[in-house]
């Protein structure tokens, strides 16, 4: 199922262009195709503007703060070595940290030298002289290992779990990424691009740990540039979500605003393709078959799925990884149901046809009900004879009063006047719309009091 993202594609393009809109938040709900966009716009589209480094902390979770540290910068530096050109050996160590370096590797000797000048030292004599070969050998350790970082960069690999992290350190390693990053961005003439995402999977429990984590790297010692000299850093997640995580976890009256805000530059960037999604629900739909003919044919069965899937993904109750998974090449099963002495062919009926097809996508019949009954409290409002979804399933909204008795008597429903006719055996009402010209319907309230009677009645 191949889902057009061109429009969205195009109206992000012209969102990461403002000027100083350097952090983002890309907001979808679950499972509505993020992580493929922002894969495509990057990593297809856009390769000729952007090198994109792309970091999941779902696998940070259970780690400790100073090793998220640690294992950002591997993350990144994998990423860099597989995506830039690299010449480690042009890579320049500042003076620090060569000098720690060096420390760190000739302990022994040093403080040798420090306690074998101790007397001299009490007496004022000859600590100069001492000095003087440290920094000459700081200076010697410095200019080796600038042109030997592949070794450095093979050594932090092997010891990552043994090592702390700060969020003050500047490493080699560190410093290898810069300058990876100034290089690439000199030569290549692209920006560089952190996108951290599944932020949705994270447990609650760590999502704000790791967020904060993030933050640091972002404004790097309180210089309001990232740490490792990235151009912009985009955070892809659900912020309605993350907003109901940090409400559960800190209180409702806690200020989430005053929290998020720190995470975007200019607004959240909320991803919409609900128009596209439904193009290709509608193309998918015309891949059922029934004994009856093309089941586009059927503008009742056609239209009324199409209408309830649209809104169920816009909610958030079904998402596009469900209906990937879901196969809609299938025939519709040569099914009979009764109620009370009468006996419907499931292919005849176009609201039993939708019934049926929604609890297949969906796997059960309770979580069907439950999907329709939490959409139900939005109340979507439509004119009555939108998707003639009235005439679709008045009769079972309506099924305990009417039992389906003469075609020919008048039933009324919340106001709403039919009757059943002449298409009894197809459970589609007959409606005068010209009686409800200004009359509106809370259309998922309604189909949930058919849903409702169709598993009491026909289940």
């Amino acid at each position: 199922m191949e889902i057009s993202i061109d429009n969205e594609s195009k109206r992000f393009f012209r969102f990461l262009q403002e000027e100083n809109n350097d952090n983002i938040i890309f907001s979808g709900i679950y499972g509505i195709g993020k992580s493929f966009f922002i894969n495509d716009f990057f990593n297809k589209k856009h390769t000729d503007k952007y090198i994109t480094l792309f970091l999941t902390p779902v696998n940070y979770s259970v780690a400790s703060n100073e090793d998220i540290f640690e294992y950002i910068k591997i993350d990144v530096l994998f990423q860099l070595l597989n995506k830039v050109s690299c010449d480690l050996k042009n890579v320049q160590i500042s003076n620090s940290v060569a000098t720690y370096y060096y420390i760190k590797n000739n302990l022994n000797t040093l403080i040798g030298n420090i306690l074998s000048s101790i007397e001299k030292v009490c007496l004022k004599t000859d600590i100069i002289p001492q000095l003087i070969k440290l920094k000459k050998n700081i200076q010697e350790f410095q200019k080796k290992e600038s042109t030997q970082e592949d070794k450095e960069v093979e050594s932090f690999i092997q010891d990552i779990i043994q090592r702390q992290g700060s969020i003050y350190e500047r490493n080699i390693v560190t410093q290898i990424i810069q300058s990876l990053i100034t290089n690439a961005k000199k030569e290549e003439k692209k920006e560089i691009v952190l996108v951290i995402d599944d932020l949705d999977r994270i447990d609650p429990e760590h999502i704000f740990r790791i967020l904060n984590i993030l933050s640091v790297h972002d404004d790097f010692c309180c210089t309001k540039e990232h740490k490792f000299k990235i151009d912009k850093t985009i955070l892809v997640c659900d912020v309605e979500n993350i907003r109901r995580i940090f409400h559960a976890k800190y209180g409702s009256d806690v200020d989430f605003s005053g929290y998020i805000d720190k995470f975007y530059s200019k607004e959240v960037f909320h991803f919409h393709n609900e128009d596209e999604i439904q193009k290709c629900i509608a193309d998918q739909i015309l891949k059922i078959k029934s004994k009856t003919g093309d089941f586009q044919d059927d503008r009742y069965a056609y239209k009324g799925l199409e209408f309830i899937l649209q809104y169920l993904i816009k909610y958030g109750y079904v998402n596009i990884r469900t209906l990937e998974r879901f196969m809609f090449d299938y025939s519709i099963e040569d099914k009979t149901v009764r109620f009370n002495d009468m006996v419907f062919a499931v292919v005849n009926s176009p609201a039993l046809i939708v019934f049926e097809f929604l609890k297949r996508v969906l796997g059960s019949s309770e979580n069907l009900r439950s999907k329709l009954s939490g959409i139900s409290f939005n109340k979507i409002y439509g004119n009555c004879d939108y998707v003639d979804i009235l005439e679709l399933f008045i009769i079972f909204a309506d099924l305990p009063n009417s039992l389906l008795g003469n075609e020919k008597q008048e039933n009324s429903y919340k106001g709403i006047r039919y009757i059943i006719g002449a298409n009894k055996r197809n459970l589609i009402a007959n409606i005068d719309y010209e009686k409800l010209s200004n009359y509106r319907v809370d259309c998922f309230s309604f189909l949930y009091d058919a849903y409702l009677n169709y598993e009491k009645y026909f289940m």
